[in-house]
């Protein structure tokens, strides 16, 4: 899928030298003054990849972001070189887009330089191992009894605690009504999820590895929901991502979604895999892809 998230490198040389190859890098999450905010990730689709650069903003501010146009951005992997392109969006939300296609291999070291206003950028980021086979995202079925047909609806909340691992899922119904109420409509071949052309109605959840934060209640994690016909398909997408990578989403939920009761941390910076200077995270994810037709999702 185009771009997740859900919306996340020093050279393979230091990776070669040492058995951590994060601690090349100044990673810390130390307050101080940010000169760029990065995100964008690599995934293991064929896919381009996107970094989106913007000048910081503080918590209070209103949310617009002022883009930076004039970086040079190179993603390094085992030799090859990767250069990047910007292009503005249509709500002017423009990213640095690769100029090729890249797929993400698992174990490999991906090393992203920034280089603005005669300052370099670095962060290292791993591809992490393929996700396990089990598609246990909890989602809630139901069938609707508004509709003329059998509508199942689809939703789950934001975040699930008690899992073995920490993944982030997205999943999208994929549209198969015709006449031949039993028939796939041709889409019984895998699909590639990051090809976005044939998707509506997408969501996106969290399972976390552990137990829910200390004062925080289950129900307020509010979820997206979407819905299909009975005979339509889920694709679900399961990705895997680093431990440094989930360090940094517990840390930037400690600061937003999981903000705001008596026991809520003290607001402070996020951690980074940049160098000093920028805030954010490059980060991997590996992919896995399930479908499954929405009638035997429910029965299950």
């Amino acid at each position: 899928m185009k771009k997740i998230l859900f919306i996340v490198i020093n050279t393979i040389y230091i990776y070669s030298c040492s058995n951590d190859p994060y601690a090349s890098l100044n990673i810390n999450s130390n307050s101080f003054d940010y000169e760029i905010a990065v995100s964008g990730y690599i995934s293991t689709c064929k896919d381009y990849c996107e970094i989106r650069i913007t000048k910081p903003i503080l918590r209070n501010e209103s949310f617009e972001f002022e883009d930076i146009t004039d970086a040079i951005v190179i993603l390094k992997d085992n030799g090859t070189t990767y250069s990047f392109k910007y292009f503005k969006g249509e709500f002017g939300n423009g990213k640095y887009r690769s100029i090729d296609s890249i797929v993400g291999v698992a174990g490999v070291v991906y090393e992203l330089t920034i280089q603005y206003d005669k300052k370099i950028y670095t962060a290292l980021e791993i591809m992490p191992p393929l996700p396990s086979e089990e598609f246990n995202i909890p989602l809630i079925c139901e069938i609707s009894e508004d509709s003329f047909d059998e509508y199942i609806s689809v939703t789950t909340h934001q975040h699930n605690f008690g899992y073995d691992k920490t993944n982030i899922w997205v999943y999208t119904i994929i549209s198969n009504y015709n006449d031949n109420q039993d028939s796939l409509d041709g889409y019984s071949d895998p699909i590639i999820v990051c090809d976005n052309q044939d998707f509506r109605n997408t969501g996106l959840t969290f399972t976390h590895k552990g137990s829910i934060p200390q004062g925080s209640f289950a129900p307020s994690f509010s979820g997206g929901g979407t819905g299909g016909m009975a005979i339509d398909s889920i694709s679900i997408l399961k990705a895997g991502i680093s431990d440094e990578y989930e360090k940094y989403l517990s840390d930037k939920f400690n600061e937003t979604d999981w903000q705001g009761s008596i026991f809520s941390t003290i607001p402070d910076n996020v951690s980074t895999n940049f160098s000093d200077g920028a805030l954010g995270y490059f980060y991997a994810l590996n992919i896995k892809e399930g479908r499954f037709l929405l009638k035997d999702l429910f029965e299950k």
